[in-house]
Parts: structure tokens; sequence; C-alpha cells
């Protein structure tokens, strides 16, 4: 199952007519269905992860509850390595979290 790590509005289409909007939560737990996994050819990336989600027309997405499903998943990277540019993707797009003693 794949992590979706960025806040995002999905609109599905799920008819010709009706459209249906679903809020995607980050670290929320989801159920997809009817989708694609495609090579992520993107330059820059939002995760290493060598793959993407494609959506289709027929792609539903359902809320899941389970309390017992991990929900950290972070990769930190020492600011060292970032500074010193040791084992960092140039086209990864990193988020920096300051802390101020």
């Amino acid at each position: 199952m794949m992590k979706l790590i960025a806040f995002m509005q999905l609109w599905i289409m799920v008819s010709s007519k009706i459209k249906k909007k679903i809020d995607i939560v980050e670290g929320g737990l989801y159920r997809i269905r009817n989708f694609m996994v495609a090579h992520d050819m993107s330059k820059y990336k939002t995760t290493t992860n060598r793959y993407k989600l494609r959506l289709l027309i027929k792609t539903s997405i359902i809320p899941f509850k389970d309390n017992g499903f991990p929900s950290s998943m972070h990769k930190f990277r020492d600011l060292f390595e970032i500074a010193n540019d040791i084992s960092v993707d140039n086209f990864q797009l990193l988020d920096v979290i300051d802390c101020k003693h």
C-alpha cells in the first residue's frame, strides 16, 4: 500500500454529469480501487518512490479507519547530510524544519 504524502483535492468523475469531491488528508488511510501504477518520470519529486498513482475515471477512494495501522513514516535528514550534499537527490523536494534553541 502506498502512502499519500501531500495535501490534495481530487475530483473523480462518477458519471458524465456528476462529480464527487474527495479531500485526501495527510496521514490518512484510504482504500483505493481502479487505478494504475506508473514509473514517476517527473523531474522534481515529492518522494523517493519510483512510482506514482494514476487515477482513472472509475477510481474510487474511501476513507479507512484502522487504529492499528502505523501513520508515521517520515524519512528525516540530518542538517549535515543536506548541507554537505550527502545522499541527497537534487531532484527531490525537501521540507526544512527549523529549530531554534
